[in-house]
């Protein structure tokens, strides 16, 4: 039990560190931050329940004040505003990520890049669906991606590399 929150409160700060390196994108409201990636080695890495529960717990904290979330904001309005789709995005991804990353958990082939390409995508899908909803215009933000893809090829890259580490030579028990 003791490892297990030990785990979550682990996870929740390596989100909020993630927050911390984060660059603005001129013209954009989304910046570029290493939360994704730990967002998505939190799901892989603590399994589908301690991931989400540390997603949960890092969303909790920023939404109850403290200035976790990317630019040192917080409250409320940051989970509702425009990028709060990108965060329900973190959750979502989290657990769905350690669901398959605990079926697959391999080292072989391209495995560990594509999990993270994917969850990167699943991330983006839903923040731009909700940010377009909140603008009230429905079209494919191929500008807005082509600024993040360089971050982002850079995330799934790292991200694959420490996923294909871990199956590789630590295997730890969930």
């Amino acid at each position: 039990m003791f490892k297990s929150i030990f785990f979550v409160l682990i996870g929740a700060l390596s989100i909020w560190l993630g927050a911390i390196l984060s660059l603005p994108i001129p013209g954009s409201e989304v910046p570029v931050s290493m939360q994704t990636l730990a967002v998505i080695l939190a799901g892989a890495l603590l399994g589908p329940v301690r991931g989400g529960a540390a997603v949960g717990l890092y969303l909790l904290a920023g939404g109850l004040g403290l200035p976790v979330f990317a630019g040192g904001r917080s409250g409320i309005e940051v989970l509702l505003g425009p990028t709060g789709g990108f965060l329900l995005g973190f959750l979502l991804t989290s657990v769905l990520v350690g669901f398959i990353w605990n079926k697959i958990q391999s080292h072989k082939g391209l495995w560990p890049w594509i999990i993270f390409l994917l969850a990167h995508f699943l991330i983006l899908l839903i923040g731009f669906l909700w940010l377009q909803s909140e603008q009230g215009e429905y079209h494919f933000p191929m500008q807005s991606l082509t600024k993040l893809l360089p971050g982002l090829l850079f995330k799934v890259g790292l991200g694959g590399l420490i996923l294909y580490l871990y199956a590789r030579f630590v295997k730890l028990k969930k």
